[in-house]
């Protein structure tokens, strides 16, 4: 983690949270508005920081305290990285099936926090090998990231991402 971390010049010390979204927090359909919105409710602890992969940042974004903007294309060593040195990883769509920044992100032991829309149920087991959240509402969402982050319940999350990515979507 720390080496993943070291590439991207990101905080050893923090718990990061991913969001991927081509457009970044400006894809409504990917709920860009919604994360930032997370944001803006966890901007004020320190130990929790947020990275957004695809968003070009803006300078209305420097409001966004704690995040980092980062961009490549068709980087699969990079991608793996960035997965490793996240500690969470969020979908917040509003129309989804199932998509592939969830499944390579839980083979890299990245717990998931979705909501539960499209077929993203058929890869998170609420509690198991992340949380499906029923609703975007902030009251909703704190919890889950605690509970996620807490030491024992995320490397239990973590293995069972692992072992369900191998046996669901191994080739």
């Amino acid at each position: 983690k720390n080496v993943s971390r070291n590439k991207f010049n990101l905080p050893i010390d923090k718990n990061l949270i991913l969001f991927i979204a081509k457009g970044g927090l400006e894809n409504y359909r990917k709920g860009g508005d919604i994360f930032k919105k997370i944001i803006s409710t966890f901007g004020n602890q320190d130990k929790i920081n947020f990275v957004i992969l695809g968003h070009k940042k803006k300078t209305h974004d420097e409001l966004l305290k704690n995040t980092f903007f980062i961009n490549f294309r068709d980087d699969s060593s990079k991608l793996r990285n960035l997965y490793n040195a996240v500690d969470l990883s969020f979908c917040v769509s509003r129309h989804e099936n199932i998509p592939y920044s969830v499944i390579e992100s839980m083979s890299c032991g990245v717990p998931n926090i979705s909501l539960d829309t499209g077929g993203l149920g058929e890869i998170i087991k609420h509690k198991k090998t992340g949380w499906l959240l029923k609703s975007t509402k902030i009251p909703n969402i704190e919890p889950a990231v605690r509970w996620s982050l807490t030491k024992n319940n995320y490397s239990r999350l973590s293995k069972n991402a692992i072992n369900l990515v191998k046996k669901e979507f191994s080739y």
